[in-house]
């Protein structure tokens, strides 16, 4: 359960310092990229453990220090020899005295004992409501991308007409966005026969080319696991806008009219068709990528903007650690704690 908040707080601090600094730049392969290494980086981050934080003390401390009641100065508590003790005087106090000591530490090690139980059974119990909550939203999520990868895969074996590029052309019946699956184009009829269906094609195709159908499944899968987090979705959201931007450069690339594609998007947006689980040509906001569209290139030198993660990943390293040293500490007065 740490790894999985950990994880979500790395997500969400990894994806704020993109939207801040990279969002709004037209270097969408680039972003493309840094969003994919969110994910990944969101994975691998909180197992990380410093052991110089982790596993070593910071100070040691030999002597107890103590506070001189007259004079105000910190002075070092002796050390009594071993045979001063109070084990060294034992077998002079009488048998009734020893019983009774012994028996109201029983019953005092017995109360903290149970105490102890009794917060660890409370905490476990909340544990396990929230660990039932978050696998049923799990499951839940799961089923839905499950059944949209079948119904999309189920028409992808329908076959269809082979384009030149190697990508397969399905034309169906019924209202629905045109989208790509794998190396299949998905196009209603209605879309094949209109005007706009080179542009529609296009566009697909570029989707199938640079493979953003294995980042949609990759995005929406962590999505089922931080069903909770916000941020995850988000991140889902602008990898499918940078998608779409990267699509739109490509048609635009072709030498296709600029304002008769802009004009096909908002035609495409207006329709109200559903979509499918993938990256649909009117998934994105239109006007979003209209405005992509006429931004001048940004420079290279704004990849260099990426460097601002870095303080969020040691942000999240020492985060980690601190954590893992926590837990084990417990761990260790907990079964320090336990009777023999």
């Amino acid at each position: 359960m740490i790894y999985l908040v950990l994880s979500a707080v790395c997500l969400t601090l990894l994806y704020g310092v993109y939207r801040l600094a990279l969002s709004r730049t037209t270097l969408h392969r680039f972003n493309r990229i840094l969003l994919l290494s969110i994910i990944g980086l969101s994975a691998i981050l909180p197992a990380i453990r410093i052991s110089a934080i982790g596993d070593r003390p910071l100070l040691h401390v030999q002597n107890t220090v103590k506070e001189d009641a007259f004079s105000g100065s910190k002075v070092d508590s002796p050390q009594l020899p071993a045979e001063w003790r109070e084990e060294a005087f034992a077998e002079y106090a009488p048998v009734e005295d020893i019983e009774a000591s012994a028996e109201r530490a029983d019953i005092r090690t017995s109360a903290t004992t149970g105490v102890k139980m009794m917060e660890v059974l409370m905490r476990m119990h909340w544990i396990t409501i929230i660990t039932y909550l978050y696998l049923m939203g799990v499951a839940f999520f799961m089923i839905r991308l499950l059944i949209g990868v079948i119904r999309i895969e189920t028409l992808c074996r329908l076959g269809g007409r082979k384009l030149n590029d190697g990508s397969v052309l399905l034309v169906c019946d019924g209202q629905f966005q045109p989208t790509s699956w794998r190396n299949t184009i998905i196009i209603s009829r209605s879309d094949y026969e209109s005007d706009n269906a080179r542009m529609i094609i296009e566009h697909e195709q570029a989707h199938i080319h640079h493979h953003h159908s294995i980042d949609v499944l990759l995005a929406q899968m962590v999505c089922a696991l931080q069903w909770f987090n916000p941020a995850a979705w988000a991140l889902k959201r602008s990898l499918q806008e940078v998608h779409e931007y990267e699509a739109d450069a490509a048609v635009l690339a072709d030498g296709l009219n600029e304002r008769q594609y802009q004009l096909c998007l908002v035609q495409a947006a207006l329709s109200g068709r559903i979509g499918y689980v993938t990256s649909n040509f009117a998934d994105c906001s239109t006007k979003k990528r209209i405005t992509m569209m006429k931004r001048s290139q940004s420079s290279p030198f704004a990849c260099f903007r990426a460097l601002l993660l870095l303080p969020a990943v040691a942000v999240i390293i020492l985060l980690s650690s601190a954590c893992k040293s926590d837990t084990a500490q417990g761990n260790s007065d907990a079964a320090q704690s336990e009777p023999a």
